[in-house]
Order: C-alpha cells, then sequence, then structure tokens
C-alpha cells in the first residue's frame, strides 16, 4: 500500500519570523517525499546528489537553485549513504500570500518548479546573510529580514527571467493539475473551493488564480460545465425524468439546474434531449447499433 504523500505545512515550519524561514540542513534518507503549502527555494551549498521532483530525477550539485511553487512533490538526497557523502543546502520558505502580495509582478515564474545554476556564485551571499539574520536576534529583524527576502526574489526573478541557465524542471503531476484531475472525479458530489485548495495545499486565492490560468473557467463555472455534461450523456442514453437527471447531476434545485444548462448549452434540457435523439435517429450507425 502506497503512503500518502505529507505535506510540510506553514504551522509547523513558521514560527518565528511570521510568513517566512530559512534552515541550513544536510540532506540524508530520512526524510520522505513530500510537498509544502508554501513555496520553498533551496540553494545546493556543499556536495552532489539527487534531487526527486514530481517523478524525475535530476543530478544537483554545489550552486544549484530550485524555486518551487506550492504543492511540488519532492526529495533530495546526497549521492550515497557514506558518512563521507554530503549535500548541504539552504531551505527558504515564503508563505504564498505574502509572496503574492508583496511581487505581484513575479507570480508567472511561480507556475512550475525551475532550476538554474548561479554560475558565479552571486546569490550565494544573499541565502547566508538571510540566515544569519533568521537565526540571530538582533533589533528590527523582521525589517532586515523582509529587505533580505525582497533582493532574494527579486535577484530570482533577474536571473529567471534574463539567464539563459534557467530551466523549468517537468512538473505533471503539479497541485493544480492534482486538485482538477479531483474535481473531475467528483464534481457530482458537493463540492466546495476551500476545502479543496487546503488538500492540495494552496492558499483560496492562489488556488482561485491558478484555476483559472489553467482551465480559463473559474471554479464554479468549471463544476457547472462538469455537471451539465453529465446531464447531456444521461438525457441521451437514459430515459430518466429531467428531476432525476438534474439529481444525478449534482442539483438538487431543478429550477436552478434548468437555468445553469441553457446558460452552458444554449438550449433547455427536453429540446437537447429530443435534438439528439433525432440525430441519433438520422445517423447510419444508429441503424446497427
Amino acid at each position: 500500500m502506497l503512503r500518502p504523500i505529507e505535506i510540510v505545512r506553514q504551522a509547523y515550519m513558521f514560527q518565528r519570523h511570521g510568513p517566512i524561514f530559512s534552515n541550513y540542513w544536510r540532506e540524508g534518507f530520512e526524510v520522505r517525499p513530500h510537498s509544502h503549502d508554501f513555496i520553498e527555494i533551496t540553494y545546493i551549498v556543499e556536495g552532489s546528489g539527487y534531487h526527486y521532483l514530481n517523478q524525475e530525477t535530476i543530478k544537483v550539485e554545489k550552486g544549484d537553485i530550485f524555486l518551487l511553487p506550492v504543492g511540488t512533490v519532492h526529495v533530495l538526497r546526497p549521492t550515497s549513504a557514506d558518512k563521507g557523502s554530503r549535500l548541504v543546502v539552504y531551505n527558504c520558505g515564503v508563505a504564498p500570500d505574502w509572496w503574492e502580495q508583496s511581487f505581484p509582478e513575479t507570480l508567472d515564474i511561480l507556475q512550475l518548479p525551475l532550476r538554474f545554476r548561479d554560475q558565479q556564485g552571486r546569490l550565494l551571499p544573499l541565502f547566508e546573510a538571510f540566515h544569519r539574520e533568521y537565526e540571530g536576534e538582533r533589533n528590527n529583524r523582521e525589517i532586515m529580514l523582509n529587505a533580505y527576502l525582497a533582493q532574494l526574489v527579486i535577484s530570482l526573478y533577474r536571473e529567471l527571467r534574463e539567464l539563459p541557465t534557467a530551466e523549468l524542471a517537468k512538473a505533471p503531476h503539479s497541485s493544480i493539475n492534482a486538485a482538477i484531475d479531483y474535481v473531475d472525479e467528483h464534481h457530482l458530489e458537493p463540492l466546495m473551493a476551500k476545502p479543496i485548495a487546503r488538500t492540495f495545499g494552496m492558499s483560496l486565492r492562489h488556488f482561485h488564480r491558478l484555476f483559472k490560468e489553467t482551465t480559463n473557467q473559474t471554479f464554479n463555472r468549471y463544476v457547472q460545465i462538469k455537471r451539465v455534461e453529465s446531464a447531456c450523456r444521461l438525457l441521451v442514453s437514459t430515459s430518466y425524468l429531467i428531476s432525476e437527471i438534474a439529481a444525478r447531476s449534482g442539483y438538487r434545485d431543478l429550477k436552478h439546474f434548468q437555468r445553469v444548462f441553457r446558460s452552458i448549452t444554449g438550449t433547455t434540457l427536453q429540446a437537447y434531449r429530443t435534438r439528439a435523439l433525432e440525430e441519433a435517429d438520422k445517423s447510419p450507425v444508429s441503424k446497427y447499433v
């Protein structure tokens, strides 16, 4: 039996300085593949190993940087279990709401995991300074942390926009695609955006934005379309009453369902059934079915 993917949550990691955290971490084999409900930036400081990222295996070494959107499933491993095999990283976590409010112009780089090489080591001092401030107890450290993080985010954005070393890390099972798959499978059940967003590690606002960008529909309209598609199949393939088709398509209020159906198809349920059956009778294939 497969173990469920663990979600590392902000409530656990963000205990010191509000919407951000930092750690300096030696990777091993004790951590299982996991995802986050926050954005993570990882810098490979020392050694080499492998990044298992959304079913891809990526060789990593000093100077690699990964920008991981909410919901990315991943784990880092050193090259081997030998004591001499080291893989040391800086991890910087950022709450998605904070990022969205502070840097709305950079949101396009959070669609998929990104990887690039810090060829000249220019960004390493930023990670070091950010982590020192995070671990310290100096006056006004919150202001300084925000300043360092702003510099880091903008530097990453520039690097990812300007350097040819930036590359997309494949993400066939990103969090928003997994959420859409869930909606497709459960569209006949009562669905609400907030618990779905929470399940897949996203803020509600981030979920709505990604959902619209991915499907070209709002969440509510997408669910309506899926239910109407189901109703259309039932209208043609069964002799159910209209009221029963409405109930089987996820609607308790028949009048509301009729309005939704007409807004999407441009016709009534009965007219759709009549026309579809007439067209089926005219089809040469239907004579042999």
